[in-house]
């Protein structure tokens, strides 16, 4: 589901953008870079670009002859949303209609779920059309569902989409001889979302060695300093960690520091967030392996413990690469990906990072093949 990718990339940058010696600052060749990738959105191998992590190189600048253009080769790493068939996943319906729902999931809006893939449920044509099933669980708008990928398709361009996948579902449905706590479908709470958008105000500050000769600042220098701090900042309890910065709203007006000379500018901007609740369904992959459990990295978090108490059936096997054995001969070791819920979160202010107790108890949890 995520990933971390290593991209090279070509940065244009236009004759007129060059500063008066012919120059390009490289704070130019970032932005731009940005701008590239969330004008692209998505690749067919990549998926869905979220963030860049790593900068590893821009190459010597080439100027295309006609325009006076400057093309820059660029290296970086990125973490990326790539959907990919088998896996478990959840999507909350944003379209209900006789044959079947649409969801989305994270930053994919085109999620087909038809009435065929959701056993015992029938169609109830209301003011609010709905899925019904004999225990009268519904299938709505704005409800949580948790769904299996049965297929995935790049789309590059069809009706209104751009550069997107479309993915076909099939509910998941408890076993029957297995009892749990977790069903395949909610109610979604407000805010209740893996992936949040959220709309900030900032304050940057343009240090006064910063300003150009007549003292003035330009967007993209406020640009790279809003994602500079972004950056640092990482996460906050409330919303999670951050991800990317999707849209700038608006630049205020810049007070000068009387003292320093630095320029501040409130700023409100749009940006995507991480954030785990109790109860999802996610995916993580090991990265220790402990007598008692194992720790897991999903997407930025890093200490996801999976305690031996909350996985059924497996036992430790010490060694020089010890693993956690079932009679069936699953195995979670180092680097196996598990699919597990959420039962708490903690956050460290001091660390600026969360920390997740997570389980195996329940339906199609557990090592994914």
């Amino acid at each position: 589901m995520f990933g971390e990718v290593e991209v090279c990339s070509t940065v244009r940058i236009i004759a007129e953008n060059l500063d008066r010696n012919g120059l390009v600052p490289q704070r130019s060749i970032v932005t731009h870079l940005l701008k590239d990738l969330l004008s692209m959105k998505a690749s067919k191998d990549h998926g869905y670009f979220l963030a860049v992590t790593n900068l590893k190189s821009i190459g010597k600048g080439e100027v295309v002859n006609k325009s006076g253009d400057v093309l820059f080769h660029v290296e970086f790493k990125c973490r990326t949303f790539m959907p990919m068939k088998g896996e478990i996943l959840q999507g909350v319906v944003h379209r209900t209609f006789r044959h079947g729902v649409l969801l989305r999931c994270g930053p994919v809006k085109y999620i087909f779920l038809s009435a065929r893939k959701m056993p015992n449920y029938q169609y109830t044509s209301e003011e609010n059309p709905v899925f019904l099933n004999d225990e009268l669980a519904r299938i709505e708008n704005n409800v949580l569902v948790r769904f299996s990928v049965l297929d995935v398709r790049w789309i590059e361009k069809m009706w209104d989409m751009r550069r997107d996948f479309m993915m076909l579902a099939s509910l998941v449905e408890k076993e029957p001889r297995r009892r749990t706590r977790h069903n395949s479908v909610k109610k979604v709470e407000k805010g209740k979302k893996m992936f949040l958008k959220v709309q900030l105000p900032w304050n940057v500050i343009i240090p006064a060695e910063n300003l150009d000769a007549k003292g003035l600042m330009l967007q993209r220098s406020i640009v790279v300093c809003l994602l500079d701090d972004f950056a640092k900042k990482r996460a906050t309890k409330d919303l999670g960690y951050y991800l990317a910065v999707s849209t700038l709203e608006s630049i205020g007006e810049g007070k000068v520091r009387q003292q320093t000379g630095d320029v501040l500018f409130p700023v409100v901007f749009s940006g995507i967030t991480f954030k785990i609740f109790k109860g999802e369904i996610l995916e993580g992959v090991v990265h220790k392996v402990l007598k008692h459990g194992v720790l897991l990295r999903c997407g930025p978090i890093e200490n996801i413990y999976l305690s031996s108490m909350k996985m059924l059936d497996y036992r430790y096997v010490p060694g020089e690469n010890p693993v956690f054995l079932n009679d069936k001969t699953s195995k979670i070791e180092k680097d196996v990906v598990v699919r597990f819920v959420v039962l708490g979160t903690k956050w460290l202010e001091a660390e600026r990072e969360f920390q997740a107790l997570v389980s195996l108890e329940g339906d199609y949890l557990g090592p994914v093949s």
